[in-house]
């Protein structure tokens, strides 16, 4: 945790601005403090309430060191004991400021999270006491929808959503959980709608497009899954990758000859896909190989790099050098086999296939060299292959789409065992072709 420092000749004399200013530097143990001093010599409501949110602050930022008579309790417990009597007194402190002033909306609110956090039924007793006081509170209204929500009465707290977005119409918020309520109350399609809402308003929302997805998924329409999941993939791409490259960035200040920061860098620009990202990702990866010549991972990302680029020989001979340094790399030779299959030296890339199984034994080499089979066209081989793979990794959904493929090759339909396709596809980040596989060969709908 980084902490900031208030300059020694600052003169503050009152102490809620002090304790703002060491609130917003992280210093919340001071905060606390000087808020408890405040509270001795002006008992405010305002200044309890700013007590008790510092405090509720403090739980998610602080993890105080606790000893109980010596025992070895685990971190967990530690954690949640500490995170409990930071609720606790944040709970104190709103009471403190009802009392002083009862007419306080604030206050009951706050107070109502506090307990909810606690697990306190009264909890909805605050929130109700919030909207008596101020009708428009629009967090009291999420507030008692989600006390609702987690009580399992969906109709209830979906009413409390929609007093909420007629405060606020363009609340992601409201949407969102409203959306999230009216599935679990399995109204698939009403459900849809505010998801559908919720991604207009913030085409961000990664997990609006999941849950989305998922609800398509209900009410089998597999091909709103499918654009669905490729829309939340890409959104999630992009932020990953921003806030990679932003890491990245941050380590290579700090240290500006680290080859693994390079390398890094390097791999979430090569995640971005585009010609520009994959021209300054290899301008990492030549960086990391100057500072480190013989980092394998280095020139294997490069090699890589080279391929996405178009320039395979090159390629080629980046991974060679690669084999040549460790003749152990299986990486190092599968990657040299993609690279001669594309091409078109297949028996080179078989050969290549085979020694990296013979380095170790994985779903992806096998079913890769299953591929390489089936365009030599031995089928019988390359179905062995992909249900190998299969029996290593149950969920490797490109080793089903593989044999799939060999099945309608051969007219074997019954063998296509498409409800087993769709569901470890899910599983994947990746392999959302398989959606368009499974579109183009279904026929009716009972088939999954």
């Amino acid at each position: 945790l980084i902490k900031y420092y208030i300059a020694p000749g600052l003169n503050l004399r009152n102490p809620v601005q002090q304790a703002l200013i060491q609130s917003f530097c992280q210093n919340h143990s001071e905060a606390i403090e000087c808020l408890c001093e405040a509270a001795t010599t002006h008992p405010e409501p305002s200044v309890f309430v700013l007590l008790g949110k510092i405090q509720m602050k403090a739980e998610k930022t602080e993890v105080r060191n606790i000893v109980l008579l010596g025992i070895d309790f685990p971190i967990q417990l530690i954690s949640k004991l500490t995170v409990l009597c930071y609720i606790e007194l944040a709970c104190d402190a709103f009471s403190m400021a009802i009392r002083l002033h009862s007419s306080y909306p604030e206050a009951f609110y706050q107070r109502g999270l506090c307990r909810m956090q606690l697990r306190q039924t009264k909890c909805i007793q605050d929130f109700n006491h919030t909207l008596v006081l101020c009708p428009s509170h629009f967090q009291a209204y999420m507030g008692r929808a989600a006390y609702y929500g987690s009580k399992g009465r969906y109709s209830k707290a979906i009413m409390n959503c929609n007093e909420a977005i007629k405060i606020h119409p363009n609340s992601v918020k409201a949407y969102f959980y409203r959306g999230i309520l009216k599935y679990q109350n399995k109204t698939f399609k009403a459900a849809i709608e505010d998801l559908s809402k919720t991604i207009d308003l913030d085409n961000t929302c990664i997990l609006a497009y999941y849950n989305r997805a998922v609800c398509y998924h209900q009410i089998k329409n597999f091909r709103k899954v499918q654009y669905t999941i490729l829309q939340h993939h890409r959104i999630t791409l992009l932020n990953e990758f921003e806030e990679a490259v932003r890491s990245f960035n941050q380590v290579l200040r700090l240290e500006p000859i680290s080859v693994e920061a390079y390398v890094g860098r390097g791999n979430s620009y090569m995640k971005n896909g585009c010609e520009a990202a994959l021209e300054q990702a290899q301008k990492d990866f030549l960086k990391a190989i100057h500072l480190n010549p013989m980092c394998m991972k280095a020139r294997i990302c490069l090699g890589y790099n080279l391929q996405a680029l178009g320039k395979l020989q090159s390629a080629w001979n980046q991974l060679t050098v690669v084999i040549a340094i460790d003749s152990k790399c299986d990486t190092a030779y599968e990657g040299r086999a993609s690279v001669s299959l594309q091409m078109g030296e297949i028996f080179s890339a078989l050969q290549d296939i085979n020694t990296a199984l013979k380095l170790t034994t994985t779903a992806p080499l096998l079913t890769n060299r299953g591929v390489i089979n089936q365009l030599m066209g031995y089928l019988s081989s390359a179905m062995k292959d992909y249900q190998q793979a299969i029996s290593v990794d149950p969920n490797y959904a490109l080793a089903y789409f593989s044999a799939a493929n060999i099945y309608f090759h051969n007219h074997q339909f019954s063998q296509v065992s498409l409800q087993k396709i769709y569901t470890v596809s899910m599983l994947s980040s990746e392999n959302f072709f398989l959606f368009d596989f499974i579109n183009k060969y279904c026929r009716h709908e009972d088939v999954f």
